[in-house]
């Protein structure tokens, strides 16, 4: 008898674990939310608690972007600026290598050598990055815009607006 009350117990725990734990889509739309809210370091530890508990999650690649951007905007008080920003490029660049098909790869490779180069001050692999972008989406709509960073890299806002005052006269 004790035995068939254990099992019971048991079964009734992992029905109530199974019952109130959350799945990726709970964590995505609660993440989401968060964002929505502004309250940015909820939503970072929602999505990395995502990408931890459902590693094949469906929504795995708009999470690693959402979390790269969250990197981007310093949402994590706890970390320094620079290694919020490392994370960002670190993020957006798992984006574009492990899902090139996704249609954000383009904007996160974009946006990791934009990082590197106006906010670590890496230039030489903001080049490296900028120039693969032209190479892998010579057509995307952001290749105008990447072309103009590595045309300008390196320069400040007054030497950039000197350079076109010159180029227009």
């Amino acid at each position: 008898m004790k035995i068939f009350q254990q099992s019971v117990l048991l079964l009734a725990a992992l029905v109530l674990i199974n019952c109130t734990s959350k799945n990726d889509k709970d964590y995505y739309d609660s993440a989401k939310s968060k964002i929505e809210a502004k309250k940015y370091s909820e939503a970072l530890t929602e999505f990395e608690t995502l990408l931890k508990e459902f590693p094949e999650s469906t929504y795995k690649a708009e999470v690693i972007l959402e979390i790269g951007k969250l990197y981007h905007g310093k949402v994590n008080k706890e970390i320094s600026e620079l290694e919020s920003y490392n994370r960002a490029v670190t993020n957006y660049l798992k984006v574009y290598t492990e899902y090139p098909k996704y249609e954000g790869s383009a904007k996160a490779l974009f946006m990791s050598g934009f990082i590197l180069a106006n906010e670590i001050k890496n230039l030489d692999s903001a080049k490296a990055t900028y120039k693969l972008f032209l190479e892998k989406y010579p057509n995307d709509n952001l290749a105008p815009s990447v072309q103009s960073e590595l045309d300008n890299l390196g320069m400040d806002p007054d030497e950039i607006l000197q350079k076109i005052i010159k180029e227009t006269e």
